[in-house]
């Protein structure tokens, strides 16, 4: 070591800086950026708690706030099945928007009346707590606990307005008239449904209707002072001075009852004479019940007729807007040949048969009345008719309706493969009824709907169908099974014509404006066959089409897709009105592509937009 150069000493703790408290320093500075990332993250809540008070929303009086709600109530769990919310707590989605609207509905007894009772009847409890003084509409399911609600509904029964119960069991049905017996001086409304089946079988009510022991019900204006609306099924109902009763009902809907009345009532005329004494009655359903008043069924050359010659007052229900009657055709009959039915009135009759032979009576013409000084008064008056063939597992339904733009006509049946009966005998049925019906009133447009996959019509079956329908201007053909080549084959066909016509030979349903077949094979003579049909019926002097609506089997449709250019080449120079294809709109949507240019797709670029106008 040089001995000029200072000496280095040793480094001592006095010579060194005081050393710094690096978990202590590290602490303070995460204490500051801590209270400093607090202040940060509570700026938005206080500026959204800011912005919610002074919102003009908010500045609205809470009880236009309520009227919004109850227009705006969201739906519950049995309507759309996307929430776990039980079905009273309809209004968890509306609380969770802010603290304000909570509270509100936290607070409004009016939002809490209605009461859907589910399996756990803790929610219910809490609606009926909510809901403090206010009236209250409960609505019990068929998995409801509905005696466990006892205890519940006891200390409010005053309160409750309106009771439904659905599709109730053997052991449902005593707890549920327990609480009927319980809350009915208040009681304004009244559902009640039996279940249909039960422990995987029908339920026995229904399959030894009317002898089995029905549960007993009685009704009369004391005990139920308010009620406005009765819809029961399935008991046995006592009234007594019935017409006192029903005088203030609006709707009466009795399904499958045996009904007691005192003073008694053993006809059908008197039973309707005590309805239509009711001034408000606005809605009526009798189902299943009407011929325990029926003691005037009397063939006259037709099974199933009723004599009318027994009464000649008509009587009318001054505010019907809807009725239902299902039962045997002739009690059905015979009701209706009593009945004035005003303008504007919904009308669903029900023909109820165990089977069906060739030796059945006619389908739905005994429903209508018989009397020729009322000759078809249904369809004179009423908005729409229904009626409905019912067999089991098949269906016929007709809908007629008649109003200041025209009459109208739909044919539909349906019919399982394996059933035992020969599935072209209830269809043939139908049809000559319906010639028959249309022979009295002319209606203009026709749908045919026939789901039955192993029934196709021939040329001959249709001939004498479409020949019927001489004023039908709009004519609709949906099925499954029919063969277009069979039915463009009968439309072109000739006929003499009418002497509205000049008695000249003429195509059939001469007036025919547009066609709409939907569901037909599709093969390469179909094609030739549409253009000879439309070229024959411009020949027969028949109205020129203005709208031809092919709707295919889906798998038809490929076999159609490649011949749709020359099928419109075809028949352009025998066609020149609307052309639709069905299932073009479909696939696009299925496949998320578009039409090609020349097959539309400017048209349907308006109708749903294009990604250019983004």
């Amino acid at each position: 070591m040089d001995p000029s150069s200072p000496a280095l000493e040793s480094p001592t703790l006095a010579s060194v800086p005081p050393s710094l408290d690096l978990a202590a320093h590290t602490s303070v500075r995460s204490h500051a950026n801590g209270a400093k990332i607090a202040r940060i993250s509570e700026k938005p809540a206080a500026l959204k708690a800011e912005w919610n008070n002074t919102a003009p929303v908010n500045s609205l009086p809470n009880e236009l706030f309520v009227e919004i709600f109850l227009l705006a109530e969201p739906c519950s769990v049995g309507n759309c099945g996307r929430t776990t919310l039980p079905d009273t707590v309809s209004w968890a989605p509306l609380m969770l928007v802010c603290r304000h609207w909570r509270d509100v509905i936290l607070s409004t007894p009016r939002l809490w009346r209605v009461v859907k009772a589910g399996k756990d009847l803790r929610w219910m409890a809490l609606a009926v707590s909510r809901s403090q003084n206010a009236t209250l509409d409960i609505t019990f399911s068929c998995d409801s606990p509905v005696l466990s609600s006892h205890p519940i509904l006891l200390p409010v029964a005053q309160r409750v307005a309106a009771l439904e119960f659905d599709s109730m069991d053997e052991g449902q049905l005593a707890a549920a008239l327990d609480v009927v017996d319980c809350t009915h001086s208040g009681l304004v409304n009244l559902r009640l449904t039996r279940a249909h089946w039960e422990r995987g079988a029908e339920a026995p009510w229904r399959g030894a209707f009317p002898n089995p022991p029905l549960h007993s019900v009685s009704f009369d204006r004391q005990r139920f002072p308010a009620m406005t609306t009765l819809a029961i099924e399935g008991v046995r109902m006592v009234l007594k001075d019935s017409q006192a009763f029903l005088s203030r009902l609006r709707v009466l809907d009795v399904q499958r009852c045996v009904l007691l009345c005192d003073p008694p009532i053993f006809a059908l005329s008197t039973f309707l004479d005590m309805l239509a004494s009711c001034s408000s009655l606005e809605e009526v359903r009798l189902s299943g019940m009407l011929r325990q008043f029926h003691r005037d069924l009397e063939s006259q050359g037709q099974p199933g007729r009723a004599r009318h010659g027994s009464r000649t007052c008509i009587v009318s229900i001054p505010k019907l807007r809807s009725l239902t009657l299902s039962d045997e055709a002739g009690v059905v009959s015979g009701f209706m040949s009593y009945l004035h039915v005003p303008p504007n009135v919904d009308v669903h009759l029900v023909s109820e048969l165990d089977s069906l032979t060739q030796d059945t009576p006619a389908l739905f013409l005994p429903l209508l009345p018989q009397n020729r000084r009322q000759t078809l008064p249904i369809l004179n008056n009423v908005r729409n008719l229904y009626v409905l063939f019912d067999i089991m597992s098949n269906m016929f339904s007709l809908n007629a309706s008649s109003d200041t733009e025209g009459a109208g006509l739909r044919l539909s049946l349906a019919v399982e493969r394996d059933h035992r009966m020969s599935p072209g005998l209830p269809l043939f049925r139908a049809l000559n009824e319906t010639k028959q019906l249309y022979a009295h009133v002319p209606l203009t447009d026709v749908t045919v709907d026939v789901a039955m996959n192993t029934l196709v019509l021939e040329e001959a079956e249709w001939a004498p169908l479409l020949a019927a329908f001489r004023a039908v201007e709009n004519f609709a053909v949906r099925s499954l099974c029919i063969d277009a080549l069979n039915l463009f084959a009968a439309l072109a066909q000739p006929q003499p014509g009418s002497l509205e016509d000049g008695g000249s030979i003429t195509a059939v349903c001469p007036r025919m404006r547009t066609l709409c077949v939907h569901g037909p094979f599709w093969s390469d003579a179909t094609l030739e066959c549409i253009v000879g049909c439309l070229a024959a019926r411009a020949r027969g002097g028949a109205t020129s089409l203005e709208k031809l609506e092919l709707e295919l089997s889906f798998m038809a449709y490929k076999e159609f897709e490649g011949a749709k250019r020359a099928f419109l080449s075809g028949i352009g120079a025998v066609f020149a009105g609307e052309v639709e294809f069905g299932f073009d709109s479909i696939e696009a949507l299925e496949t998320g592509t578009t039409l090609s240019d020349d097959e539309g797709s400017d048209e349907d670029d308006d109708d749903y937009g294009s990604d250019d106008d983004d």
